[in-house]
C-alpha cells in the first residue's frame, strides 16, 4: 500500500474500485477482526473504508460439525462434543471484543467456513454475496472443497445439501449488501446434523448402539436440518 496516494482526487467509484484492490485477496480470522491500517492512513474516509474491508475481505470462521471422521458417522446429543457443533467458534472475550470493534449495521460480503472438529479440516465451505441482475438486491453463491475422500460420502452428502440449501434460500433483507454477524451464526448453526425421528425411534430400540446416527434414506429432502431463527443463539455465546 502506497501510504503517499490521495484518495481525495478519487470519485466515488474510484476510490471503491481501490478499495477492492487492497482488500480483495485478504483473508482473515473472524474473531481476530480489527480495524484495517488504511484507517488510519486516510481518517476521513475511514468509515467507507472500514465498510468496503468488511465487504472485500473474506472472514475465515471454524465450524465444528457433529460428525467423526475416524469412525465415518455423525453423532448426536448423547456425545459431549456435540454442544459445541454449529456455531462459530469464538472465546466469549473474542466474541466481546468483536462486537465492539464492529461498526453499526455493519455487513460482511464474504465469509469462508472451516468446517470439521478440532483437530481436522474436513471442508471448507465459501460464500459471499453479490449484486443481482434483477431488481432483488443481492444474492448469495458459493463452493465447497474437501479436505476428505469418497469414504465420507455421507458427510459430504450433509454439507452439499446444507450448503446448497443455504445459498439458494437464505434471505438477504433487501437493499443489504453483505451478511450481517447473526446472520452467519444461524448459517453455521445449520451444520449441527439433527438426529431425525427415525434414528430417534431405532436408538430406543437398540440402546447399545451409544450416540452414533444413522442418516436415513430419505433425510436430505425433509431433515437433517434446524432452523435456529428462534434459538436465541449468538456469536461466542
Amino acid at each position: 500500500m502506497d501510504t503517499q496516494f490521495k484518495l481525495s482526487p478519487l470519485s466515488n467509484d474510484e476510490r471503491q474500485q481501490y478499495y477492492h484492490h487492497l482488500f480483495a485477496d485478504k483473508t482473515v480470522p473472524l474473531a481476530s477482526l480489527q480495524a484495517p491500517h488504511e484507517c488510519k492512513v486516510w481518517p476521513a474516509y475511514a468509515d467507507e473504508i472500514w465498510a468496503a474491508f468488511l465487504y472485500h475481505t473474506t472472514f475465515r470462521v471454524n465450524v465444528w460439525v457433529n460428525y467423526d471422521p475416524t469412525s465415518a458417522r455423525f453423532y448426536n446429543d448423547l456425545d459431549p462434543r456435540y454442544e459445541s457443533c454449529g456455531q462459530a467458534n469464538a472465546s466469549p472475550s473474542q466474541a466481546s471484543k468483536l462486537r465492539a470493534t464492529l461498526p453499526p449495521n455493519a455487513e460482511l460480503g464474504s465469509i469462508t467456513f472451516e468446517l470439521g472438529t478440532p483437530f481436522q479440516s474436513l471442508a471448507t465451505f465459501s460464500f459471499w454475496t453479490e449484486d443481482s441482475k434483477l431488481d432483488v438486491g443481492s444474492q448469495m453463491t458459493g463452493k465447497v472443497h474437501w479436505h476428505v475422500d469418497n469414504e465420507h460420502w455421507e458427510l459430504k452428502r450433509f454439507v452439499m445439501h446444507t450448503a446448497a440449501h443455504l445459498v439458494n434460500t437464505f434471505a438477504l433483507p433487501y437493499g443489504a449488501q453483505g451478511l450481517a454477524l447473526e446472520d452467519m451464526v444461524e448459517m453455521a448453526g445449520w451444520f449441527r446434523r439433527v438426529q431425525t425421528q427415525e434414528e430417534a425411534e431405532w436408538y430406543e430400540d437398540d440402546v447399545d448402539q451409544g450416540p452414533w446416527t444413522v442418516v436415513s434414506n430419505d433425510w436430505e429432502h425433509s431433515h437433517g436440518w434446524v432452523s435456529l431463527e428462534s434459538s436465541g443463539r449468538r456469536f461466542g455465546g
